[in-house]
């Protein structure tokens, strides 16, 4: 029986090990190997571009639509998207949610049709509306400076979270997110584990239970998430440091079973706070960081060509 066994585990190994995705990037330091790719430290200084308008000191979320940057203000801001220029960083149109007020708004997404803005910062863990807005972008009027609109609204859960206790230890607080194949995908914020938690809410008006899909251990705390053509980019910071993951050739939307690669971004103090990020194109975007006494708001531009080009057609 033993023996039976012994046989019987050996043989689950082997086709374990046998159907295990070989590492196909050739940067990888276990290049061709039957095993999730590795790679060495990385660092790259993205420059800074553009210093941003002091009407988005605080800005934590970004999209780039109809020729300009838009983000929106952090907790406590006004409940309003901001139009900026990429080439000047001047505030060029306000719209304000009429229906909407902005308790902790952290992060944005958008489709061909709509805007969706994340109000779901939790920082003490205490929050029972966690909400996400939706903006129709045919009631934005492109040709007027201010204009206020009104949004249609979600929330949602975690059905994990137990404790609504202020704490400043706990799973449930998300600062990026991004809307895919009519679902938010969030990634959370830990402040004990640094694990980021990916759950999905349905992209429908009522209030929803957030599912767990898979957890990821990025070192760190994540502010901000984008998608484009099948890369994924997570943005974060370790105390004193920043960080961007790039996630790639992954299975459906099971984004932490593909590629995974850590870019370190520099310090914290000399950069600011990263809090927004956002692709143009399938390889470039634009981050941005909040003010602070050393470095004024503004955007960076990033590209991730030279670590995705395995996945180049």
């Amino acid at each position: 029986m033993k023996l039976y066994l012994t046989l019987f585990s050996f043989l689950i190994i082997a086709n374990t090990l046998t159907a295990q995705k070989k590492c196909a990037d050739n940067q990888a330091t276990n290049y061709n190997i039957n095993a999730s790719c590795q790679y060495k430290k990385t660092k790259k200084r993205f420059k800074r571009t553009t210093k941003l308008d002091e009407q988005v000191n605080e800005t934590s979320g970004l999209f780039v639509w109809n020729n300009g940057v838009w983000t929106i203000n952090d907790s406590g801001g006004e409940p309003a998207l901001y139009k900026t220029s990429p080439e000047t960083g001047k505030v060029t149109q306000i719209v304000s949610i009429s229906n909407a007020v902005n308790i902790d708004w952290e992060e944005l997404s958008h489709d061909d049709n709509h805007i969706y803005i994340g109000d779901m910062g939790n920082n003490r863990g205490y929050r029972k509306d966690l909400s996400i807005y939706t903006v129709k972008k045919s009631d934005i009027n492109i040709s007027i400076d201010s204009q206020s609109v009104i949004a249609q609204k979600l929330t949602f859960y975690y059905p994990e979270q137990k404790d609504f206790n202020h704490k400043k230890i706990h799973h449930f607080d998300c600062e990026g997110f991004f809307y895919y194949k009519n679902q938010f995908h969030l990634f959370t914020k830990n402040r004990d584990n640094a694990k980021t938690y990916h759950y999905t809410v349905p992209n429908e008006v009522g209030n929803h239970a957030a599912k767990l899909q898979d957890s990821l251990d990025v070192r760190g705390q994540i502010t901000a998430a984008d998608i484009q053509d099948g890369h994924v980019v997570l943005l974060g910071y370790t105390p004193g440091k920043l960080f961007m993951w790039i996630l790639w050739d992954y299975e459906g939307e099971d984004f932490f079973t593909g590629n995974r690669r850590r870019i370190e971004l520099g310090r914290f103090f000399w950069r600011g706070q990263m809090e927004g990020i956002c692709f143009t194109n399938a390889l470039n975007g634009y981050i941005s960081a909040e003010g602070t006494p050393i470095k004024k708001q503004h955007l960076r531009r990033f590209s991730i060509e030279k670590w995705v080009r395995t996945n180049l057609k």
